[in-house]
């Protein structure tokens, strides 16, 4: 389990005010336009109220939980 990192207004990446933000190869780009699942490269997490990408993940056990 990855520390519980926060924000500066101190929002973890499970708050309300947190969006998660997918990035995908140029092949997951191709696969999300054909409608295809793909898995993400990188996961990063932002806060809302502040602007602040606190978080990030690229460990591919925990990128599973963010197919899309």
């Amino acid at each position: 389990m990855p520390e519980n990192r926060r924000c500066r207004c101190g929002h973890d990446r499970n708050h309300p005010l947190v969006v998660r933000k997918n990035r995908y190869s140029k092949w997951g780009w191709f696969a999300l336009l054909l409608g295809i699942s793909a898995n993400p490269i990188l996961v990063q997490f932002a806060c809302i109220r502040c602007g602040e990408v606190f978080d990030e993940t690229n460990d591919p056990e925990e990128l599973k939980k963010y197919i899309t």
